[in-house]
Parts: structure tokens; sequence; C-alpha cells
């Protein structure tokens, strides 16, 4: 400090410099001055960011996939197709991947591709993992999701939405215990029942770390409240949560084969659901989860949710399938099996609706019921797949 104000005192003396000579040495001690001052706000950044990753390296280190890690690529290298189930926290989509790339799966070109249920959880996710890696967003890790495409020729790494999942191994445990707090009494209003507890929370308990809205730190002396969709269930974890509120309901989308007809309903949700939800609570520290019904009304709860394929219209479905070259769509090898009501057989067929089109081949004629958008303009435009 002493240094710097000495600069400061000597350029300011030299305001007015009475000579080209003076001017000239003005000039030379500013320039000093400034690569000084630079040279300390490089100093500082770069202790910042060693910092960060000393945080970010400990951080890894304590998930508990961290003590898995060699049984994992183990298990990779021996299986063609795996499932890998862990709890909230866990690590599963951040550090997998990079254990598969340390030991060498990349070579010759080859890529890592992520699935993740949401655009936003595809970025947020690859943007940490790039993080983590030291590397640029776009190089060794990106993303690629509909009109947006973070990716290069070197990219290994690659998040994106949709996937499958097959074969498991269980990741044991999570990091922090979460108390579990349920209602005396099933609530009717739900909305009402959720602004009620977050109000409990903010008089009755203590802050959390630092909590989060959308991953911006909230200014000293504030609470942050996030009310979130399902998308917070699974589909992206944010630090700093210490409390987790759940109504116990969820909208779910549905799809009525008689009426043709998509929608969302709020549904229960499963014990799965909530245990996921309450998972949110548990990642840095202690934490509680606060449910809007009895404990018995847990207990009541379907284990876990149906499949999406079970209750949504398999049209765009069958379409992708048929581009794709599967022309067996009835013996096709789905993960679960769509419901009996979406059966798709010669039985479904309703060729008096003006919205349907019949594709047929040796095995197998049915109909697609499609929006207005699809319908051919005229007899000669239908075409067969």
């Amino acid at each position: 400090m002493a240094e710097s104000e000495t600069l400061h005192q000597a350029i300011k003396s030299m305001a007015r410099p009475p000579t080209k000579i003076a001017e000239r040495l003005f000039c030379q001690v500013k320039k000093i001055h400034t690569i000084w001052l630079l040279s300390k706000t490089e100093e500082k950044k770069r202790k910042r960011m060693d910092f960060r990753k000393q945080r970010i390296a400990q951080h890894r280190k304590s998930l508990p996939i961290a003590s898995a890690e060699k049984r994992l690529v183990e298990e990779v290298r021996k299986n063609d197709t795996l499932v890998i189930v862990g709890e909230t926290g866990s690590g599963k989509t951040t550090q997998l991947l990079q254990y598969l790339f340390n030991v060498g799966f990349c070579r010759d070109g080859k890529i890592i591709g992520i699935t993740q249920p949401r655009r936003v959880a595809a970025i947020i996710v690859a943007k940490r993992v790039a993080e983590e890696c030291g590397v640029a967003l776009g190089q060794r890790v990106g993303y690629s999701i509909r009109f947006e495409d973070e990716t290069s020729n070197s990219t290994r790494i690659k998040y994106m939405t949709d996937g499958l999942l097959l074969r498991a191994i269980h990741i044991q445990g999570r990091q922090f215990p979460i108390d579990i707090l349920y209602t005396t009494e099933l609530e009717t209003d739900y909305v009402d029942a959720a602004l009620i507890t977050i109000f409990q929370i903010h008089l009755e308990e203590g802050p959390g770390e630092q909590q989060m809205q959308v991953f911006r730190p909230a200014p000293v002396g504030f609470r942050k409240v996030i009310l979130a969709t399902n998308i917070a269930e699974t589909s992206v974890t944010i630090p700093g949560i210490k409390y987790v509120i759940d109504p116990g309901l969820v909208k779910a989308r549905t799809y009525s084969a008689k009426t043709g007809v998509e929608s969302l309903i709020i549904v229960r949700t499963s014990k799965a659901q909530a245990l996921q939800r309450s998972g949110r609570a548990g990642r840095e520290g202690p934490g509680k989860c606060f449910r809007l019904y009895p404990e018995s009304e847990f207990g009541a709860l379907p284990d876990s949710t149906v499949p999406e394929i079970k209750r949504c219209n398999l049209s765009n479905v069958i379409l992708q399938l048929k581009a794709l070259g599967v022309d067996d769509i009835i013996g096709f090898d789905f993960i679960e099996k769509p419901s009996s009501h979406q059966e798709i057989d010669s039985r479904s067929m309703d060729s008096g609706t003006p919205n349907s089109l019949i594709f047929s081949n040796t095995r197998v004629a049915f109909h697609l019921k499609l929006p207005n958008s699809f319908l051919p303009s005229s007899l000669e435009d239908i075409f067969e797949i």
C-alpha cells in the first residue's frame, strides 16, 4: 500500500511536467505504475481462481460417488449397458463421465453423451463440468439442445436432452441428514399451506448457507425463497438449499386415447418423487423437508411414477421410429411397454375420423390421430412410411 501511495504522489506531483525530460520521466513512471497495478490485479485474480479450484476439488472428493469411482469404471468396462442409481447430490451427473474420460474412454475421437430431461439442466450441468475440468465451455465439455449447439470438434463430453437408462448399481447414502416433517391433517389448499410454511420457516428456522434465486447469491441479510416446478426435483440442483416444502402434488402430462386430447392434470406424487424432493435439502448440510400431508398419506403413495410413455400420445414416437427405419412397431423392444389402451393394432383403426392417417406394413396396420397442421391437402398427399 505504501509503495502504491508513493507512486500516486510521484505521478500527482508531476501532473505538469516543466521539461521534455520530466515529461518522458512522467510517462515512464505512469507506465510502471499501470503495469504494477495490472500485476497486482492478476495476482488477486489468480489467487481467487486457485482458491475456487481447491474448493471444487474438495467438493468432488466429498461426493458419495467418489468412493465408488474404481468400481464404476470396472462395471462400465464389463457391461454394454448399465444403469447407475444414486440419491440426489451423489454426483452421478457430473462425476461419472469425468472418471470415464480420465481413463481413456474418449480416445480415438469417441464422445461421452449425457442426457438430461430439460434444456436448462443440460446447459447448467455442462457449465459446471466445464468449470470442474478447467476448460472453456464448448471445448472438451459442451452441450447440444434444440436450436443451440455449444460444442466443437474437440468436444468429448456432451450433454443433451432425452435418453435411456438401463441396468443398475446403487450408490448408497446422501451427504447430510434431512428431517422430514408432516402436517397433522391433509391440506385441502396446498398453495395456502405452502405460503404459510414459507413464513414459518422464515420466522422459526435459521438461514440457509447461501440461498440462491436461480443460481445468484442472496443479498446479505435476506432469505431467498424459490418457487419451482418439478424441474428442481431431478433436473437441476441449486446449491445452498436447506429447506424444502413438498405439497405432495405434481402436474402430470396425460393423454386420452378416446378424445385424442393431451392435458396436464394435478395428481399425487409417488414415493420416489417425494424422496427426490426431500433430497434437495441435504446437499450441503443437514436440512428439513416439510411435507404438506400426514405421514399416513406417504405410505399410501405409489412406489414409483408412471412412465410418461404410458400416459402420452404415441404419434410422435411412432413417426420417429418409422423415420429411423423401424417398421415393426408392435415388436419394438420398449423399456416400458405402452399401456393397453395405447397398444397399436388393427382394432384401433378408425378410418372414419378426418384427422387420421393410416399406415400399414406386413405385420400391422394402425392409425395416427394428428393435429390439423399434419393433415394432407388432398388424397394424393397421403403417404406411406
